[in-house]
This record gives C-alpha cells, sequence and structure tokens, in this order.
C-alpha cells in the first residue's frame, strides 16, 4: 500500500504572496492611472518637453530659410505662408518634417493628456487631428522676445467660450484663459526665445495681453 506521502498544496494565497500581489496592482494604478484621467499634472513635463522640441525645429528650420518660420515662408520655398487661409495649425508643423524625417517624431504634436487627438503617421502629414498645439502667426524671427507666444495647448478660452478650432484674432483686450479639456488647471506655452512656461489658468490673461502685436493670429487645431 503506497504512503500518502505527496502533499497537496492548497489554494489558498500565503500573506506574502498576497503582499506582492497587492504592491503590483498599487504599481500599475500609480503609472496608469493618470493616462486615464488625461488631466493629471504629471502630463506637464512630457508637454512642456513636446513644446520645447518644437519651437527648437522652428528655429532650426528658420536658419535655413532666410530666418523666416513656415507662416513667413512661401509654399514655393517649401513653407506654408499661403496656407494661413485656412486656419490649419498642422500646415504650419508639416515644413518640420525637413529636420525631422523620423516619423515617430510625430508624436510630439500631441499632448499626452489631450484624448481628442492621436499621433500622426509621420511629420509630413500631419492633419488637425494629430495635433494639439496652437501656432502664433505673427511671431517672427526679427521681432524675437521672451514674451512673444510661438506655440501653445490648444485649450484656449475667450469670454468664457472654448476658442474653437481655425483662425482666431487675439487682441489686447480679449479675455483669455484655459479651459480644462486637457491640463485641469492651465497650460504650457512655448516662447520665440525658446523657453517653455506653465501658465496657470488665472495668468494666461496677462501672459496673452503681453503679445507685442496689437492683433495676433492664432492657428487653433
Amino acid at each position: 500500500m503506497l504512503k500518502n506521502s505527496l502533499k497537496i498544496r492548497p489554494l489558498a494565497f500565503t500573506l506574502i504572496e498576497v503582499l506582492i500581489g497587492l504592491a503590483m496592482v498599487a504599481v500599475i494604478v500609480v503609472l496608469f492611472l493618470p493616462r486615464l484621467t488625461h488631466k493629471d499634472p504629471t502630463f506637464r513635463p512630457e508637454c512642456m518637453s513636446n513644446l520645447k522640441q518644437t519651437g527648437l525645429g522652428m528655429w532650426m528650420w528658420a536658419s535655413d530659410h532666410d530666418d523666416k518660420f513656415p507662416w513667413q515662408t512661401s509654399v514655393t520655398n517649401d513653407g506654408a505662408m499661403e496656407l494661413l487661409t485656412n486656419g490649419q495649425a498642422s500646415a504650419q508643423f508639416r515644413p518640420l518634417a525637413e529636420f525631422m524625417p523620423d516619423d515617430e517624431r510625430s508624436r510630439i504634436f500631441v499632448c499626452p493628456a489631450d484624448s481628442a487627438k492621436t499621433k500622426g503617421a509621420s511629420i509630413k502629414e500631419l492633419r488637425e487631428e494629430n495635433v494639439s498645439y496652437l501656432v502664433n502667426a505673427d511671431a517672427a524671427t526679427n521681432a524675437a522676445t521672451a514674451q512673444t507666444i510661438m506655440a501653445g495647448d490648444r485649450n484656449l478660452q475667450s469670454d468664457g467660450q472654448p476658442v474653437k478650432p481655425g483662425l482666431f484674432w487675439l487682441t489686447q483686450e480679449t479675455k483669455t484663459s484655459w479651459t480644462e479639456d486637457i491640463h485641469l488647471t492651465g497650460g504650457n506655452l512655448v516662447f520665440l526665445d525658446g523657453h517653455v512656461e506653465w501658465v496657470g489658468t488665472n495668468q494666461a490673461k496677462a501672459v496673452f495681453m503681453k503679445q507685442p502685436a496689437g492683433t495676433s493670429r492664432l492657428l487653433v487645431p
């Protein structure tokens, strides 16, 4: 008669296994919960990095095109000046494909907190649905200041109403702020001197009022 020497392990988990499991769940929550809510401050560094790279790309492009940005340069010279009338920010970003040939680089035009936008297949094929950032079509290389906005988050609000996609005329009298569609309490801006700044909702009006031109044309995707 065989001895009952084989011991069957009980199905219950040990205390250590339970603790390990809870720790793993906690790590997953910390990593992915902000990405589900799309409004957590942890997205700010990523968004700011995107705008920093975008601003650098614009200056690189300008340095090879008579010190002019795409919106100052004719399409015959690889710019996008004639496309301003369509009000599409993506048209002004597409010329950067000249300096950013890697298709994966198209991700920098989408804020990770912007659930309404998706990464484009490539920079040269960018469409409005692939862009989270507005463009200041009156930003000029010969008038570069630390206060002049080049680009920034698209979730603008004017006189209490969200700014619609397209060409938006910003004046110094415009009561500008941010909606909560992307970042909960503000937005990011890249300025002509290259620095990127987090601008809270309460500071937005003052920052936009400092634009050198009396009226600025903003292309909002």
